[in-house]
C-alpha cells in the first residue's frame, strides 16, 4: 500500500508540471502585442543666433587706480637756526607758487660768515701780491748779480706765490660756502604745489637735514595702472603713436580727463601676472571744468590698444569656457573651438574657427552636446547684441 501511494504522488507532480508547462508556453505564444505608439522626436531647442562678419575692432583696455603726486617732495633745511618765519600758505592745505618763499631761518651767523669770508679772501689777495713782489724782487736782483741761467724755484720764490695762490683759493671756496649757506636760509617753492602734511612753526631750531613738511605738485598727476600681461602685444610700441588713456571717476562717470602712458615698470608682479603702466594726466583736459581730480582719487581707465583689423566680434557671453562656440549648421549646433585674440566683460574678438557670416548661436545653451537640434527663433545683428550686453 505505501509503494502504491508515492507512485501516485509522483504521478501527480508530473502531471501537475507538464500542465504548467504546456499552459505558460500557450500563453506567451497567445498573448496579445500591445498597441504601437508613435515614436514623437524631442522638441528642437529654441535659440537665439547671429552671423558676424569681418571688421576692423580698437581693443578698449580696462584698469583702475589711485591719483598719484607725479612730483612729491619732503622740504628739508640744508642749514641749522631758528626758523624766524614761515609763509601763510606753507601750512596743511596751503598753496604756493614756484619760487615763494616758503620758511626764513635766522641768518645772522651766516650773514656774519659771509663777512669774515670775505675779510679772509681780500688778506689773501693781499698775501698774494706781496708773494708776487718779492718773487719779482728776487729774479731782479738775481740778474744784477750776473749769474746766468734760470734761478731755481726757491730763489725765486716762486713756492710762495704757489702757497698765497692756494690760500687765495681756499679763502674763495669759503666765501662760497658761506654765501651759499646764506642763501639756504631761505627755503623757496620748487614748483606750484600744495602742502599735504603738517610743518614746523617759527621759532623751532632745525638741524640740517630736519623735514619741514611734505608738498606735492599741482598739475602733474600720474595713475599707475596693472593690466595683464598677456595683453602687452595689444599696446602701441615706444616710438609708435602715444597710448591715450580716458580717465573717469567711478562716481562722476559723466566726467572724464585724457592722459597717455609715459612709461611702465619693467618687470611683471610674479603674483598677479601684471604689467604696471604709468599715465601722466592732462589735468586741463576735464570735460567739466568745476571738477578737479585730487591725490589718492580712485579712477577707473580706458587704455586705448592696437587696431585688430578683419577680425569678427562677438558677444563675450557666447564665448564658451573661453575656448568654444556653438555654431550651427542644418539645424544642429556643434562644439568649435576657437583662440581669442582680445577678450573683455563685453566682447571677444575672433580670426578663426569660423567662417565670416556664419550662424553661432548667442544663448548660453548649458550642458548639451554636439549634435542637438535647435531652432534658431531670432536672428540678431551683431551690435545690436553687443550693445546689449555693454556695460553702462
Amino acid at each position: 500500500m505505501a509503494s502504491f501511494s508515492t507512485w501516485s504522488a509522483r504521478s501527480f507532480a508530473i502531471v501537475l508540471l507538464i500542465t504548467t508547462v504546456i499552459g505558460t508556453t500557450l500563453l506567451a505564444v497567445f498573448k496579445p502585442e500591445p498597441a504601437k505608439r508613435p515614436v514623437t522626436p524631442p522638441a528642437p531647442l529654441e535659440i537665439e543666433g547671429y552671423a558676424p562678419q569681418l571688421q576692423n575692432y580698437r581693443v578698449q583696455i580696462r584698469s583702475q587706480g589711485r591719483i598719484e603726486a607725479a612730483q612729491r617732495v619732503e622740504l628739508a633745511t640744508q642749514v641749522h637756526g631758528v626758523i624766524q618765519s614761515r609763509s601763510a600758505n606753507f601750512e596743511r592745505g596751503g598753496s604756493f607758487k614756484q619760487g615763494e618763499v616758503l620758511v626764513t631761518i635766522d641768518d645772522a651767523d651766516y650773514r656774519a660768515a659771509v663777512m669774515s669770508a670775505i675779510a679772509d679772501k681780500k688778506n689773501a689777495q693781499h698775501q698774494l701780491s706781496d708773494a708776487k713782489a718779492r718773487s719779482e724782487a728776487a729774479i731782479s736782483d738775481w740778474k744784477q748779480r750776473g749769474k746766468g741761467g734760470e734761478p731755481s724755484d726757491f730763489v725765486a720764490k716762486r713756492t710762495q706765490v704757489a702757497a698765497a695762490e692756494a690760500a687765495l683759493a681756499a679763502a674763495e671756496a669759503r666765501r662760497f660756502k658761506a654765501q651759499l649757506d646764506l642763501e639756504r636760509t631761505r627755503i623757496t617753492a620748487p614748483f606750484d604745489g600744495s602742502v599735504v602734511s603738517d610743518v614746523l612753526d617759527a621759532g623751532n631750531f632745525v638741524a640740517a637735514g630736519r623735514v619741514l613738511g611734505t608738498v606735492i605738485a599741482n598739475n602733474q598727476l600720474q595713475v599707475v595702472l596693472p593690466v595683464s600681461a598677456r595683453w602687452r602685444s595689444l599696446l602701441a610700441s615706444p616710438g609708435q603713436e602715444p597710448v591715450t588713456v580716458e580717465i573717469r571717476l567711478p562716481d562722476m562717470p559723466e566726467a572724464s580727463w585724457q592722459a597717455q602712458i609715459t612709461g611702465s615698470v619693467a618687470e611683471i608682479d610674479q603674483q598677479s601676472r601684471q604689467l604696471t603702466l604709468i599715465a601722466t594726466i592732462d589735468t586741463q583736459s576735464a570735460s567739466q571744468a568745476e571738477l578737479s581730480l585730487l591725490v589718492g582719487d580712485f579712477v577707473q581707465a580706458q587704455i586705448q590698444g592696437a587696431m585688430l583689423e578683419n577680425v569678427m566680434v562677438i558677444p563675450r557671453q557666447a564665448l564658451q569656457e573661453g575656448q568654444y562656440l556653438w555654431a550651427v549648421r542644418d539645424s544642429k549646433v556643434f562644439k568649435t573651438p576657437v583662440k581669442p585674440l582680445w577678450t573683455d566683460a563685453d566682447v571677444a574678438v575672433i580670426n578663426q574657427g569660423i567662417a565670416p557670416g556664419s550662424l553661432i548661436a548667442s544663448s548660453k545653451l548649458g550642458n548639451i552636446i554636439s549634435g542637438t537640434r535647435v531652432a534658431v527663433k531670432k536672428n540678431i545683428d551683431p551690435e545690436q547684441l553687443i550693445s546689449r550686453v555693454k556695460k553702462p
